[in-house]
């Protein structure tokens, strides 16, 4: 995706909290992942909400 917006010049993605529920993955692992790919593209802007309130 990083790859793709990179490409595409988007400087900007935001997601939701990740592979944590359904998926039954542990957040702090998938977090870690997210956060090191992060490093790899500084030209974009790149958020996961990990609380979202109604």
């Amino acid at each position: 995706m990083l790859v793709l917006a990179s490409n595409s010049g988007i400087q900007k993605i935001a997601l939701l909290k990740i592979g944590d529920g359904l998926d039954g993955l542990d957040w702090s692992d998938v977090k870690s992942l997210i956060v090191n790919f992060d490093k790899d593209f500084p030209d974009i802007a790149f958020f996961v909400i990990e609380n979202y309130i109604m």
